[in-house]
């Protein structure tokens, strides 16, 4: 089984998302904007570290008391 791991989403998914950003500005012949793509990069980090908390298996333990004993 894979196990999900936030830094091997990152450094799958970025260069992917990365790869395709630089592809749609040739393509299109946009002008680049740095702050532009810096605000991009971050919400894709953002949506990046959602889903991961989303699908990561969240684990809940009920805690157990013992019994309280009155003399």
């Amino acid at each position: 089984m894979i196990r999900l791991n936030l830094l091997n989403m990152l450094l799958v998914l970025i260069p992917i998302f990365l790869y395709i950003r630089r592809k749609n500005y040739v393509k299109n012949k946009e002008n680049f904007d740095i702050h532009r793509e810096i605000i991009v990069i971050l919400f894709f980090i953002y949506v990046l570290a959602v889903s991961y908390l989303t699908l990561k298996p969240f684990h809940m333990n009920i805690p157990i008391f013992k019994p309280v004993q009155l003399n």
